[in-house]
């Protein structure tokens, strides 16, 4: 399957979650993934859903600092 960019979402999302604070918020994470793949249109929720599919994976730790429509979380 052809991909759309270089890295892929899931790669850039895997490789920029280490870089991120501590505590940050989904909207961040979201413009560096743009920004690393060169994609100006990226839904949001996809990154977002990336991150879920790596935590489930085993590959990254976190959780939800704050209300869902907050999107912030915390990294473990």
């Amino acid at each position: 399957m052809k991909t759309k960019s270089n890295p892929t979402i899931k790669k850039a999302v895997l490789q920029e979650f280490s870089l991120l604070p501590e505590n940050f918020r989904g909207h961040d994470l979201i413009k560096v993934v743009k920004l690393i793949t060169g994609r100006k249109y990226v839904y949001g929720d996809t990154v977002l859903r990336k991150l879920r599919v790596l935590r489930s994976e085993g590959k990254i730790n976190y959780e939800i600092a704050g209300a869902k429509d907050e999107s912030l979380y915390h990294k473990l």
